[in-house]
Formats: C-alpha cells, sequence, structure tokens
C-alpha cells in the first residue's frame, strides 16, 4: 500500500463517523440546490425565453447548471477581475474556521483549454476563473466549516425570507466562541429547522466555483 492508502486508512479508522456526517450533508445540500433551480427554472414567466434569448442565451445550461450571461470571453474575465477583490475580501470576513489563501484567476490559456474540451466552446460555462483555497487541520473542522457554510451562506440566506434569514445567522452567532472546543460543541448543536424555501428572487452571477455565495447581497447593496 502507499503513502496515501495508509494515511486514508487512519482517516477512517479515526474519523469516519466524522465522513460519513460530511458526506450525507454534502448529498442532502446537492439535492436542495438541484431541486431549488429547477423549481426556480420552471417558475420563470413566460416572456423570460424571449428575454434570455435577446441577451445571448438561457441562465441555465443543458444540465441545470447557472452560466455567465455573456458569451464574449473578455467579458467574462473583465467581470471577474472586477469582482475578484471584493470576493477574496468578502472570504477573508466571512470564514471563521481554517487558513484562507487567496487564488489568482484561472490562466486564460487553461480557460480556453476547458472551453473547448468540456463546454462546446461556450465562454458562459467558465464559473470558476475567480477562487481561494480554505485549508483546515481536521476532519471535524471540515465539518464545522460545511455547516457554516449550508446555514451562513450568501445563497442559504437568498432561499429565505428575510425574518427566518435573520433568525438563522442569530443562532448562528449565538452559538460562536473564541474557545475551540466551546465553539466545536456549539456548531455540532446546530439543527436546521424546516428546509429551505423555494422562493429565490435572482440567481447570482456565477464567477467563482463556490461562488454559489453572491459577492454582495442585494441588501447590503442597498446599504440596509
Amino acid at each position: 500500500t502507499t503513502r496515501i492508502e495508509q494515511a486514508w486508512d487512519r482517516i477512517l479508522q479515526v474519523d469516519g463517523q466524522v465522513l460519513d456526517d460530511i458526506a450525507t450533508k454534502s448529498r442532502a445540500t446537492t439535492k436542495k440546490l438541484k431541486v431549488t433551480f429547477l423549481l426556480a427554472k420552471q417558475a420563470r414567466p413566460c416572456w423570460a425565453p424571449l428575454a434570455c434569448w435577446r441577451a445571448g442565451g438561457s441562465r441555465f445550461s443543458k444540465k441545470g447548471k447557472i452560466v455567465q450571461k455573456s458569451r464574449d470571453i473578455e467579458e467574462v474575465y473583465g467581470l471577474a477581475e472586477k469582482v475578484s477583490p471584493c470576493f477574496q475580501l468578502f472570504m477573508k470576513q466571512w470564514n471563521v474556521i481554517g487558513d484562507l489563501y487567496s487564488g489568482t484567476l484561472k490562466t486564460s490559456s487553461r480557460a480556453i483549454q476547458k472551453t473547448v474540451r468540456s463546454y462546446d466552446r461556450d465562454p458562459s460555462c467558465l464559473t470558476d476563473l475567480v477562487r481561494c483555497t480554505i485549508i483546515v487541520k481536521t476532519l471535524t473542522d471540515l465539518n464545522e466549516w460545511l455547516e457554516r457554510l449550508e446555514v451562513y451562506s450568501e445563497v442559504a440566506t437568498q432561499l429565505l425570507p428575510e425574518e427566518e434569514e435573520e433568525e438563522k445567522k442569530e443562532k448562528v452567532e449565538s452559538r460562536m466562541s473564541s474557545d475551540l472546543g466551546q465553539r466545536r460543541r456549539g456548531w455540532k448543536a446546530i439543527r436546521r429547522g424546516g428546509s429551505l424555501s423555494t422562493r429565490m428572487d435572482s440567481h447570482p452571477q456565477r464567477l467563482c466555483q463556490d461562488g454559489r455565495w453572491r459577492i454582495i447581497s442585494t441588501r447590503r447593496a442597498k446599504g440596509k
């Protein structure tokens, strides 16, 4: 066996339950997102296809993935350059677990290569130009980070009524503690009451891979 296999076996022995928990949450979140986007796509007004056609195409790919409004790769890169500093600052302020490392934009040569090989020469499918990396030390930390993302992400708050959104955030903030042990127990105590509302007022422009966060929410932009 290789060292990687040995390390993985040790992880399974020590943190097998945590891995199962992460896998269960990930599958549930993926299912919710697929259902939400499918309902949002079906609920578009009758005039939406015409508006999308005039704008250059639907905001959804054939596989249901959100795509950019523009199919001009230069325009997409221009928007990515504008968004990147805001996104890096947003993630720095949002992240409380692990170490965050800002990333550079994906190189144009790699983006073109991916567009040709994977996206049928459609640059609007490029949704991972803006990037950053968060490194955690343990699987428990990773599980906590995912729980925070589920409850406190910009996309999660978009899908909730405003009153419920504030209530969720208050619950999360009340569990925050400077003590790591207390913080872990607090995060494990988080339970989401009910499921996400399927209402979605607008779709964020996906300029980041988990750019499922809106960089600047509508409410922040309006100064509320």
